[in-house]
């Protein structure tokens, strides 16, 4: 799914303050967490391929500095 460049809001590494019942994390088992928040609920598909509103998303980038910086700069 794509998701609009102007409704992320923030982006990084840790734990996110988001409800777990409102994120998604598609992380591996083991992984580090690189999250995005989005401004409003966005769908997204989880591992078992079923669409749900979040208002944010976990992955594990192979360069999460280059997607972080990616995404600052695109978000401005």
């Amino acid at each position: 799914e794509k998701i609009p460049i102007e409704l992320i809001s923030s982006s990084g590494a840790g734990e996110t303050p988001v409800a777990k019942s409102e994120r998604v994390n598609l992380v591996p088992l083991g992984g580090d967490p690189f999250w995005t928040e989005f401004a409003e609920p966005v769908a997204v598909r989880a591992f078992t391929g079923r669409k749900r509103a979040v208002k944010a998303l976990a992955v594990s980038p192979d360069d999460r500095c280059g997607l972080k910086r990616a995404l600052e700069l695109r978000v401005r």
